[in-house]
């Protein structure tokens, strides 16, 4: 039989509601945006940081998003659908050769670039895929002209490092840098030493699940941020809101199931059935059918005998001659 848990005995709905009122004053930018989903989501390490993009993406309002390190393009189809999800006139910008790496493996990369390719067509109308080498691609940018970039590359430290240093003079004043990866210390993996460095030049924050990722501000007074920076000045909010942000992104595939079968449309009714014949129409059908029956009888006497057989070459020759 159900009862009410006493005071003593938290459930966990009861931790996620009193977490919630923490953040009552900031609820629409910190919490609300976390809650959206994404118009995909291909299988990602990332899956973990999906819902903190929409935060991000609602509280910047960037005009220029840039990635580095695409992949099949969770993180990018996120930051789309929260561009458009806000209204923002966002230009976005995934960049990756699709060749595969030592730590993304090796893939198909033209099947993953196509399947990706096709999704953005289709969804999206201001986001450009770029087939490049990262180091490549930066003249491309004007210097100060990026307002959020996420660094998702070779994971080596020398690679983060030099992709950090390339690309920092592309940023806005005001830009936000994300790193994927800041918590794996083995495989080679370096970002978490590239990591340690920049805490103690910037203003940052940080999420440990889903293999961890780092958010630095180049500007921690930039008034956008304000709800984020002091987060981060408050180390007991700031563990209640990464738990808070890994507990929504845990059942964040549970909840794109559910939003798949609510959209999916319809199956076809099926046609209904005919009405039952009446006496009348059923008796003729009746006499029709033992009609049919006595034509049938006829037909195949007529095709046994002898002379059907005998003037089966003759109807051959003529009907030949007929065409």
């Amino acid at each position: 039989m159900y009862r009410e848990p006493t005071p003593q005995e938290p459930t966990v709905a009861r931790q996620f509601v009193e977490k919630l009122g923490t953040f009552q004053d900031d609820f629409s930018s910190l919490i609300e945006p976390l809650f959206c989903l994404p118009t995909k989501l291909p299988l990602t390490a990332w899956q973990g940081h999906i819902p903190f993009m929409f935060v991000l993406m609602k509280l910047l309002k960037p005009k220029r998003y840039v990635e580095l390190g695409v992949h099949n393009g969770a993180s990018l189809i996120a930051a789309a659908t929260a561009a458009r999800t806000y209204g923002l006139d966002t230009e976005l910008n995934g960049i990756d050769a699709w060749m595969g790496d030592v730590h993304a493996g090796q893939y198909d990369g033209d099947q993953v670039y196509s399947e990706l390719r096709a999704h953005v067509d289709a969804n999206f109308k201001n986001v450009r895929l770029i087939k490049s080498f990262f180091a490549d691609a930066r003249i491309t940018f004007a210097n100060e002209s990026i307002d959020l970039l996420h660094i998702d590359g070779l994971h080596t430290y020398e690679a983060v490092k030099e992709d950090f240093t390339t690309w920092l003079g592309a940023m806005a004043p005001n830009g936000v840098i994300l790193f994927h990866d800041t918590c794996v210390y083995d495989r080679g993996f370096g970002v978490h030493r590239l990591w340690a460095e920049l805490k103690s030049m910037y203003t940052t924050m940080e999420f440990h699940h889903s293999y961890g990722l780092g958010v630095l501000f180049l500007n921690p007074e930039d008034r956008r941020i304000a709800p984020l920076a002091s987060l981060a000045s408050n180390a007991q909010c700031m563990g209640v809101y990464q738990d808070l942000t890994s507990y929504i992104a845990d059942v964040l595939p549970e909840r794109m199931r559910a939003l798949e079968y609510v959209s999916a449309p319809a199956a076809p009714a099926a046609p209904p059935a005919p009405p039952p014949p009446s006496p009348q129409e059923q008796q003729r059908a009746d006499a029709l059918d033992l009609e049919n029956a006595r034509l049938r009888a006829e037909v195949h006497a007529l095709r046994t005998s002898t002379s059907w057989r005998i003037t089966a070459p003759i109807r051959a020759i003529k009907a030949f001659y007929a065409k």
